[in-house]
């Protein structure tokens, strides 16, 4: 089974996609990849002579990103990949430990064992990654197994909000520096959080959540330095 990394920003059909969106998507997906990193300049005219356009549809897609919180305007018309600082950051694993503790109350409310053998999959190849010493793939399953919980809420305005927090914190990060400690500890972190949802100990649920979200933000703030 092969998960993919969820749609970023845009949930329109790839066919139904105007060529801003396709620009900005390219975008976003250079910096998922590590090509394009924060404080990065976009330049119009390299996008526009990419996509064979004019400069419009360009600044529209790097408007969208703007909107988004990816990118930002500086002086004299430059938009670079935008930079956080450690109490933005701070305020974002706030805001996401709250999304995705709600997510855990709309589950409590619901049936979870529709997600039930996705979770327990993902972890499967998340101890896998840990054995191997992937710490690239164990960040993309990491990611994955939030996602699904947060997507599992079935809350489409709750989902749409977390993925754009997400999409700003994946950038930040870019975690593909975990040892094999710290990717140890992490995967029994999400183990213990699912052994909670499967016991429906929603409370016990949020708890360790919220233990292993600030976990991961005492990692980002340390390595940004």
């Amino acid at each position: 089974m092969d998960f993919q990394t969820f749609p970023s920003l845009f949930d329109q059909p790839e066919f139904g996609k105007s060529l801003p969106m396709q620009i900005a998507e390219y975008i976003v997906h250079q910096i998922f990849r590590g090509e394009l990193h924060t404080g990065d300049h976009l330049k119009e005219e390299e996008l526009a002579a990419r996509f064979h356009t004019s400069r419009a549809p360009v600044r529209e897609a790097l408007y969208l990103l703007q909107v988004e919180g990816l990118v930002e305007r500086l002086p004299r018309k430059r938009t670079v990949v935008r930079e956080y600082t450690d109490e933005e950051l701070a305020e974002l694993y706030d805001v996401r430990i709250g999304l995705e503790c709600l997510a855990l109350e709309r589950l409590a409310a619901a049936e979870p064992s529709a997600i039930a053998a996705r979770m327990e999959e993902i972890l499967r190849r998340m101890e896998a990654a840990v054995e191997a010493e992937d710490a690239q793939t164990y960040a993309h399953l990491n990611d994955v197994f939030h996602q699904t919980l947060v997507q599992g809420a079935g809350n489409q305005m709750l989902w749409r909000i977390y993925r754009q927090m997400n999409n700003i914190l994946t950038i930040l990060l870019q975690v593909s520096t975990q040892d094999v400690v710290e990717m140890q500890t992490s995967v029994e972190e999400h183990k213990a959080i699912y052994a909670a949802m499967a016991e429906r100990d929603w409370a016990r649920a949020k708890e360790l959540l919220t233990q292993h979200v600030r976990h991961g933000m005492d990692r980002a703030l340390v390595n940004r330095r």
